[in-house]
């Protein structure tokens, strides 16, 4: 059963209009999930999977972003597609990992 909130970070996802905008829906279902065995069985039945997926593969270098080589060792911070990288791969590892039940 989807919770009230889910469905609105759901669409967020699935319809993003920006890298920032999807950034902040993927943590948000990293804090729906993490240590929430059943909640992640619930997101699954969602099918979170597929778009999730889809946005640990963005490809980088978007808007003339630095690649991994000409970045430096000054430059702390990640770029938006790194970060959005950073977050899908953190649920997939969470999803993996949990023992979950659907339903």
């Amino acid at each position: 059963m989807a919770t009230t909130s889910s469905l609105p970070i759901l669409a967020q996802i699935r319809q993003s209009g920006s890298p920032e905008e999807e950034i902040h829906a993927l943590r948000a279902l990293k804090n729906e999930i993490i240590g929430h065995e059943q909640r992640k069985g619930m997101w699954i039945g969602l099918g979170i999977l597929e778009p999730v997926v889809e946005a640990s593969t963005a490809k980088a270098n978007r808007d003339g972003q630095k690649t991994r080589q000409e970045r430096t060792f000054d430059d702390e911070s990640l770029g938006e597609e790194e970060t959005l990288r950073l977050e899908a791969l953190s649920i997939l590892g969470s999803l993996a990992y949990g023992k979950y039940t659907f339903g």
